[in-house]
């Protein structure tokens, strides 16, 4: 059995191609859910992360470079 997946903040940032300066002005303004584990750990939930993603990724129907196909 296995429990629920959390990522670290590097995992995160590495997920996304990102800074852990975004991630934690993310978390400061409460746009993704965290969980504190003991005083400083900091995970982010698999589940809220995959939300996240699929309301905020968009596919471009675009081309190469803007051009529509």
């Amino acid at each position: 059995m296995t429990g629920p997946i959390y990522l670290t903040r590097r995992e995160l940032a590495h997920r996304w191609k990102t800074s852990l300066r975004t991630i934690d002005r993310m978390r400061r303004r409460r746009e993704l859910e965290f969980v504190c584990v003991g005083r400083r750990a900091i995970r982010f939930p698999m589940h809220v992360v995959e939300d996240y993603e699929r309301r905020h990724t968009h596919l471009s129907a675009a081309g190469p470079q803007g051009e529509s196909q």
